[in-house]
């Protein structure tokens, strides 16, 4: 770049970066989002563009190339500052934040489409009546508009401004490296000397970290994070974006919005569960935290990327699942009655269809009662007497009892029992076989045997 011509927007950036940053910064205010030169003429394509803007355009007959939104000249371009303006027509609020770059003025950047949370809608749907727009349309439109109010607006357009700031002081870097190389070498070794954080911290943290500026170029990483994004050498990170990393589809685009979100002022860190492929074949569930890193005094804040590795947890968490469903399997399949109680009320947590059939009552009458209320036990000192060596630790093994069934019909039962804890509760599983014909058999071998 010759020191001798005016150098444009474009001549410090790479627009695809650029635009990336701009439609993630939109979807995180809830606000159109666009820059544009000095004389208003759009650089990068409009994000979020409300559906009220799309109608009036339609109502005119007009082409996208001819919205207010993204050609209108910025006020006051050469000054300092983000200013909040009306949208061309007077029916929406925006606000533009100046870019400058070696004391010229180069672009804006505008945000708004914004409606003001004061009550003004029937006089936006008059205005943009008079511009040939059918009401009805335009208050559907406006019911999708952005709202906010306007102390809010206020302060995203100050937000704005430092986000203008970062690019500018971008944009003078990159001049200053394209006029001084000596220069930029020894800056770069100035940033590689005081590398943030220290190397030496950040290779003894077992996730990945890394850091990247505000519009999402990557500065540094950590030896863990090289791996989990398939890099042989951290230093390979710097000035890559998330749309380089191998992660899953889609991540890049919540990632940067969790950036977006994570630089506002009241920002708060975010958390992001998406996948990567270190190698080909090698595909890793992982969470990444974002959160806002500030540095030193006078330099824009940064944004902290960890990544933490779930693979393990979620390999435990399926053979977890596994478990639990080969469990209910044996547990509602088994030919035996099982169910499972507390030892401190009694009621009955959960019984499988055998043990509501063995009670002579259907499985949501057996879950809504509680052992003594059932009076599956003939005689009740019996419940009480196991109740109470279970709440000793005790357990019962193949203790023939003799059950009284809802209906009237009797039963006999070989009971086994064991105390178990559920959530810090006190609880029993209760294993039960119907015994009733070999108990029958036998006392009628005992009369037999009696009579001869």
């Amino acid at each position: 770049m010759s020191a001798k011509r005016h150098a444009a927007f474009e001549d410090f950036f790479d627009l695809a970066e650029v635009q990336r940053l701009q439609d993630a910064f939109a979807a995180a205010i809830g606000a159109a989002s666009v820059i544009v030169d000095p004389v208003g003429h759009a650089i990068t394509r409009p994000s979020g563009l409300c559906a009220l803007c799309e109608e009036l355009l339609r109502s005119e007959a007009a082409s996208s190339a001819a919205c207010p939104f993204a050609h209108a000249a910025p006020p006051s371009g050469a000054e300092r500052g983000s200013r909040l303006t009306p949208c061309l027509g007077g029916t929406l609020s925006d606000a533009s934040a100046p870019i400058h770059v070696g004391g010229r003025h180069v672009a804006s950047w505008r945000i708004g489409q914004v409606v003001a949370d004061d009550g003004s809608a029937e006089q936006i749907v008059r205005r943009a009546a008079e511009r040939g727009a059918d009401p009805e349309v335009v208050r559907r439109a406006l019911q999708r508009a952005a709202r906010m109010p306007v102390e809010r607006f206020r302060q995203l357009a100050g937000y704005l401004q430092v986000h203008a700031d970062v690019l500018a002081r971008m944009a003078q870097n990159t001049a200053r490296t394209d006029l001084a190389p000596k220069e930029d070498t020894d800056r770069r070794r100035a940033v590689q000397e005081e590398r943030l954080p220290k190397s030496a911290v950040l290779g003894s943290i077992p996730n990945g970290v890394a850091w990247r500026d505000a519009v999402g170029r990557y500065l540094g990483c950590n030896r863990a994070f090289a791996d989990l994004v398939g890099l042989t050498d951290p230093e390979a990170i710097v000035g890559k974006t998330d749309h380089d990393l191998p992660w899953s589809e889609g991540a890049p685009s919540r990632i940067a919005s969790a950036a977006a979100n994570a630089l506002l002022p009241q920002g708060a860190p975010f958390e992001v569960e998406c996948e990567v492929t270190s190698r080909p074949g090698d595909r890793a569930s992982v969470r990444v935290s974002v959160s806002r890193l500030e540095r030193h005094p006078g330099r824009e804040p940064a944004v902290m990327v960890s990544v933490t590795d779930l693979s393990d947890l979620k390999r435990t968490e399926d053979a977890l699942r596994r478990s639990e469903s080969m469990l209910a399997a044996a547990f509602h399949g088994s030919p035996d009655a099982i169910a499972i109680t507390s030892l401190v009320t009694s009621r009955v947590i959960d019984a499988n269809a055998r043990a509501a059939e063995l009670a002579g009552l259907s499985r949501s009458e057996l879950m809504d009662g509680d052992l003594p209320t059932i009076g599956l036990w003939s005689n009740g000192a019996d419940f009480v007497a196991a109740r109470q060596t279970l709440l000793r630790g005790g357990q019962i093994r193949d203790e023939e009892v003799r059950l009284s069934r809802a209906g009237g019909s009797d039963g006999w039962i070989s009971l086994s029992a064991t105390p178990v804890d559920i959530g810090g509760e006190p609880c029993a599983l209760w294993v039960a076989r119907d015994i009733t014909e070999r108990v029958r058999a036998r006392e009628k071998l005992r009369d037999t045997e009696d009579r001869f």
